[in-house]
């Protein structure tokens, strides 16, 4: 799989992140979440729904209707978080 594009998005106050890449080929590309990251002191406040938003809004502007989220090797989330 050939990796297209990627991004790293951050909260102004710099109590988040999320990292997105886009691989595929031509009509065959997908947006998938390499990683995302809130603050230990922000979390509970929809810091990480925001940044979801923000990289779901980011894939849609390259004509990516999904967001993957683990589950695609090799892009997938750290052993043991759980995807769901």
């Amino acid at each position: 799989m050939q990796v297209v594009d990627t991004v790293t998005i951050a909260t102004e106050s710099g109590t988040g992140a999320i990292c997105v890449t886009v691989a595929g080929v031509g009509e065959h590309r997908s947006a998938h979440v390499l990683l995302l990251v809130v603050h230990p002191g922000r979390r509970g406040r929809g810091t990480g729904r925001a940044l979801v938003r923000a990289a779901e809004r980011w894939a849609a502007d390259r004509g990516l209707g999904e967001l993957h989220v683990g589950g695609a090797v090799p892009f997938s989330l750290f052993t043991g978080i759980d995807t769901r």
